[in-house]
């Protein structure tokens, strides 16, 4: 029997695309911000992006970036709105239009796709931006 299927299991490739896909997933789409130069002392972050906001609160050590879920139908931009507050005040709060990317682990013709936003804010300068 193993003779059998030795030569003749699976080694027929005809009509088969070329390089097979795998099956990496993907997360849900989201945004991401990383953020530099946060305050030594606790601190609140909070980000939007597409009516969905996440907050994280912590210290330096803790948190460098924050993570909000898009819809799946985000289009090739989004909005994202950061605030980052520091003992009950403002210390930075910007907004910027962040495209999104995309990318199929898997292969150009192979699902699924993965699809993010990501910008980065310093603090020394106030400014979100695209990463």
């Amino acid at each position: 029997m193993g003779l059998l299927c030795a030569a003749g299991c699976g080694g027929d490739t005809a009509g088969a695309p070329s390089g097979d896909c795998t099956e990496i997933g993907c997360l849900p789409a989201y945004a991401q911000v990383q953020v530099s130069g946060l305050p030594e002392g606790p601190f609140r972050v909070r980000v939007c992006a597409e009516q969905r906001c996440h907050t994280v609160r912590g210290s330096r050590r803790q948190v460098n970036r924050v993570v909000v879920e898009l819809p799946e139908s985000v289009a090739t931009s989004t909005r994202v709105e950061i605030e980052v507050r520091s003992r009950g005040r403002v210390i930075a709060k910007d907004g910027a239009e962040i495209p999104v990317e995309s990318h199929r682990p898997n292969g150009p013709d192979c699902p699924p796709e993965c699809r993010f936003a990501r910008a980065r804010l310093d603090l020394d300068t106030g400014r979100l931006e695209p990463a």
